[in-house]
């Protein structure tokens, strides 16, 4: 069974984003709680960010996660 290479390229991009929110956020020692209240989400909703539920935030809520974690996943 063939899978779509495009497909397959973007699944890749969302899970290494994901990981890398995931594991700097535990690095800075940030609770889920913390940046959600930070980027003015409720905890759930940070949470789905963290799960690689991207495309359906806004993109000011990704720059300004950038810019709490020190992370680069906008670009």
């Amino acid at each position: 069974q063939k899978i779509n290479i495009h497909i397959f390229i973007h699944i890749c991009i969302i899970l290494e984003a994901r990981d890398i929110i995931k594991s700097k956020r535990e690095k800075l020692g940030f609770t889920q709680t913390e940046v959600a209240a930070q980027l003015g989400l409720g905890l759930r909703m940070y949470q789905k960010i963290e799960d690689g539920q991207f495309p359906k935030f806004k993109r000011e809520n990704i720059r300004k996660l950038d810019q709490i974690l020190g992370t680069n996943v906008y670009e």
